[in-house]
């Protein structure tokens, strides 16, 4: 008796997990069901705002891929980044004009969450038209992979990915090859990370409250996020003392890795998909910007270093970080993040200038 009762226990409690496993993963897609960037009447899209409240960046991913993704169209342009870019709206960038727009950007990503957003968005027919990509200023050293899809179930890309490495023409065979244990070291342990966070129970609770209040309608009031993507930006009024600012220590090894693979992968998305795709590194504050022109650390000349060489005889259009005027730096609420007026001029004047043949 004791043994079935040992053996009952063991299938329910084996149908529980493997019921609690899959409620934690469809966590987030419950965007396919309703989501917060869906179409708004012509009356209400002028004064609108999204609610995405408390939830985490993949979660946020998962809303903007998911509505780029389902759409009837895609988008004429699109900009990718993090919260360095999220700010940009169609207002700050007079190139837009005519066309349609969306800002794909979100908070706390990194360059391969772009690479993979795009990706994405181009398996399913979406991919705009024109992807402006903001990848961070190489001083800021910025790691990280991608949080959605899941990484710890892309095993097969990591293995695409390795491939692409073992085909460069850099180095030694034996050189790549141990980057690429560098490179699957990293990216286990990444992914693991962002596997233990879709068990949070604190961002499990974030998610259904959310989902439930976005389903029932109910008035959150103005709030921070728009239609079209992008995020209001606040901007101080007093000046910023930049003195404290200090350059990242270098990142490891398999980022500028996992950079070029990026731009490999970019590459091939804008060849067989005919995408226009640019790509910028953020700037920093003009006197920052201008300090560390003159005098680069050596990580950041490294990542630069891995930026030309991934970008080098592509049909990638690929700038450095853009220096603005001195004068403006009191309007930047810190080092890193541009007033959007300010990067909405530069991405314009990048949109219009021609593009490669």
């Amino acid at each position: 008796m004791a043994i079935f009762n040992y053996k009952y226990f063991m299938i329910i409690f084996s149908f529980c997990f493997i019921i609690l496993v899959i409620v934690i993963i469809s966590a987030e897609y419950l965007f396919l069901l309703r989501n917060p960037y869906e179409r708004l009447s012509d009356d209400r899209q002028a004064n609108a705002t999204i609610n995405l409240e408390g939830l985490p960046a993949a979660s946020i991913v998962s809303a903007k891929l998911n509505h780029g993704a389902g759409l009837n169209k895609a988008y004429d342009i699109g900009i990718f980044g993090n919260s360095r870019a999220v700010m940009l709206g169609a207002q700050h960038i007079k190139a837009i004009q005519g066309r349609t727009f969306f800002n794909f950007a979100v908070g706390g990503t990194s360059f391969q969450q772009s690479v993979r957003s795009l990706e994405y968005l181009a398996n399913h027919g979406k991919a705009p038209r024109v992807a402006i990509i903001s990848y961070d200023n190489a001083e800021l050293q910025f790691v990280g992979i991608h949080y959605w899809p899941a990484p710890i179930f892309e095993l097969a890309r990591f293995f695409e990915d390795g491939a692409i490495l073992l085909r460069e023409d850099y180095g030694t065979l034996h050189q790549r090859i141990n980057d690429l244990a560098k490179l699957a070291d990293h990216f286990s342990g990444q992914a693991w990370h962002k596997f233990e966070l879709m068990w949070n129970f604190n961002f499990l609770l974030q998610r259904l409250n959310h989902f439930i209040t976005l389903w029932l309608g109910s008035d959150q009031g103005p709030l921070s996020n728009l239609p079209d993507g992008s995020r209001v930006q606040k901007t101080p009024i007093d000046q910023i003392n930049f003195e404290t600012f200090r350059p990242e220590t270098s990142m490891p090894r398999a980022e500028n890795r996992f950079l070029l693979i990026g731009l490999r992968r970019l590459t091939r998305l804008a060849e067989k998909h005919g995408i226009r795709i640019i790509i910028y590194e953020s700037p920093l504050a003009p006197p920052l910007a201008l300090k560390y022109m003159s005098e680069p650390t050596g990580p950041a000349i490294e990542t630069r270093r891995w930026f030309k060489r991934g970008c080098r005889n592509t049909i990638l259009e690929c700038y450095p970080a853009p220096i603005f005027k001195t004068e403006n730096s009191n309007h930047w609420p810190d080092c890193c993040h541009a007033p959007a007026d300010k990067l909405g001029t530069f991405i314009s004047d990048i949109i219009n200038a021609p593009s490669r043949p």
